[in-house]
């Protein structure tokens, strides 16, 4: 959000890390073995029990006494540098009175476009656009979300489920006049491929496309929300044909080297 007044520098001791936990397992061998969460660099609150990702969240942002909240998946990984990069890019905007209700990794403009990058196991690759600097977006990908408490924007607190909160939260910010942006962050995803939507992904979608039916359609990685949701089972579709006798099983984490980092990691092209 453009404003007069001045915003203040963003330091270390303004972020904490709130995660919804579902799996110890692999809460630790991802998360956790983060230089900046290991080395208590960047605290970390863990939610546990929550019958939605939004009411365990917006728990965490009305509990935080921090003006940045970073929420990630419990299977994403931080490697180093990923504190600098963070400040970084929020002190890039703040130079130029931009105040965003959220951050995030990879999303998708009002155009359409893909932007932003992060690397996903589960498919082996890098996924998504590269970007050199912020870009603004209607959606997010949930792999990592970073809310400035400071603008006011939260999640929808009937948003059933654990699925497009990414993309709610900022229709929300757009209500109040807050922009969200894609930054240059490097992280990893130990993700498993996706095979076709649950059954508590349709759920959502069906939740944001009565909430947001006047905003529609709103662009998304998975196909979009529009008003008629036919094209969702289209895309369902595609990707289980594309997919085909895949295994649905999570794909099994990178070991970790003496330095507690995964082995194998990559960074966004320079």
């Amino acid at each position: 959000m453009t404003d007069v007044r001045t915003i203040a520098p963003y330091t270390v001791e303004d972020l904490e890390v709130c995660c919804a936990v579902s799996d110890d397992d692999v809460l630790g061998s991802c998360l956790l073995q983060s230089p900046a969460i290991a080395s208590g660099e960047i605290p970390l609150r863990e939610f546990r029990g929550a019958p939605s990702l939004a009411t365990a969240m917006n728990d965490a942002l009305r509990s935080s006494n921090r003006r940045i909240v970073i929420v990630p998946h419990q299977d994403v990984y931080f490697p180093p540098g990923f504190t600098q990069q963070l400040l970084h890019q929020l002190n890039w905007l703040a130079s130029r009175n931009l105040d965003p209700a959220v951050f995030g990794v990879i999303g998708v403009t009002a155009a359409g476009d893909v932007a932003g990058q992060t690397w996903s196991s589960g498919i082996g690759n890098l996924v998504g656009k590269a970007i050199a600097e912020p870009v603004e977006v209607v959606s997010l990908d949930e792999v990592l979300l970073i809310i400035n408490r400071d603008v006011g924007a939260r999640f929808s607190d009937d948003l059933p489920g654990f699925h497009l909160y990414g993309t709610d939260i900022i229709q929300n910010a757009r209500q109040i006049g807050a922009p969200s942006y894609v930054i240059p962050v490097d992280v990893v995803h130990h993700s498993r491929p996706l095979v076709k939507p649950a059954r508590h992904y349709w759920r959502a979608y069906n939740f944001l496309r009565a909430k947001w039916r006047k905003q529609l359609p709103i662009p998304t990685l998975f196909g979009g929300i529009r008003r008629n949701r036919t094209h969702l089972a289209r895309v369902d579709f595609r990707y289980r044909r594309a997919h085909w006798g895949s295994s649905t099983r999570p794909a099994r984490t990178r070991s970790t080297g003496s330095s507690g980092s995964p082995t194998r990691t990559s960074t966004r092209p320079r």
